[in-house]
């Protein structure tokens, strides 16, 4: 969140629920250096993208594996979509 003033401050860390199920959550939401974790409730394979918001997909990580994945967009500033498609299942 960017004050009026100009600062900044860190919200809450957001948490996607589905079926009353944590699926994955995303820190910090509001990075000073571009960095987020996203965390996963369970180890499946994984595409992972972030665009911005004309829909330019600035990073891409294919066949993803880990619980845990650092994301860095490399300090660009901005409203960011990430988007996480399960390989195996094609959820979303």
């Amino acid at each position: 969140m960017v004050n009026k003033d100009g600062a900044t401050k860190c919200l809450s860390i957001i948490q996607l629920h589905l079926s009353n199920q944590s699926i994955f959550t995303i820190y910090p939401n509001l990075s000073s250096d571009g960095s987020t974790t996203i965390d996963f409730m369970e180890k499946e394979k994984k595409n992972i993208s972030v665009s911005d918001v004309y829909g330019k997909i600035i990073l891409q990580k294919t066949s993803i594996n880990e619980q845990s994945i650092h994301l860095n967009t490399e300090g660009s500033s901005g409203i960011y979509q990430v988007s996480v498609v399960n390989t195996i299942t094609g959820e979303r």
